[in-house]
């Protein structure tokens, strides 16, 4: 059946998907596609499998894609099978994420990041792996108060140079905001019903 076809399609993706976490970095076959030269590149930046789907035409500039034509290939086929994953984790019934945010309780931290110092945002930032930028946050006074406002090119401006670093740290940050705004709306959802309960 075409649904069949379809979620093994779906499904053999997804395995390609696990095996560039695995550090064989080749999507869907660079060589096949002509593109097995930047494999390096996507390494040496730590593209892999939860950041590639974030990439840019601007970062596929920045990763080696000279070609106007490779970089909008890449970009659709990258679209094609994001749909095709969010499809087949749909019918299975399982929510993605890229990049979790660590547990802030277990990393001694208030759940409001807008009051963090620089050394808890440096928590997070060493927490996902991402250590080694930890002076680079400290040099440049990122605290919680601006940490929502960080974007891509203060983190290259920062020093951050790998686009996957770049891409990580973003998505962190937008998750955590999401988090955070969620769990203020929870707040005020409680404070409104204790307050009509009184």
């Amino acid at each position: 059946s075409d649904a069949a076809g379809a979620s093994d399609a779906a499904s053999s993706r997804v395995a390609e998907v696990a095996a560039a976490e695995e550090g064989a970095w080749v999507l869907v076959d660079g060589r096949a596609l002509g593109l097995g030269e930047l494999v390096p590149a996507f390494q040496a930046h730590n593209v892999d499998g939860g950041t590639v789907f974030l990439l840019t035409e601007e970062h596929l500039k920045e990763l080696g894609f000279s070609v106007v034509g490779d970089r909008l290939y890449f970009v659709e086929l990258l679209t094609q099978l994001y749909d095709d994953i969010v499809q087949w984790s749909s019918s299975i019934g399982v929510q993605l994420a890229t990049h979790p945010v660590p547990p802030l309780r277990q990393l001694g931290l208030s759940l409001q990041p807008t009051s963090w110092s620089v050394k808890d945002v440096c928590k997070v930032i060493n927490a996902v792996g991402l250590g080694e930028y930890m002076e680079l946050f400290v040099e440049h006074r990122v605290q919680g108060d601006v940490l929502f406002n960080l974007t891509e090119e203060n983190l290259k401006e920062m020093g951050v140079d790998k686009v996957g670093d770049r891409l990580l740290i973003v998505d962190i940050v937008q998750t955590l905001y999401e988090q955070v705004t969620g769990w203020q709306q929870q707040q005020v959802h409680q404070n409104s019903v204790l307050q009509l309960g009184q």
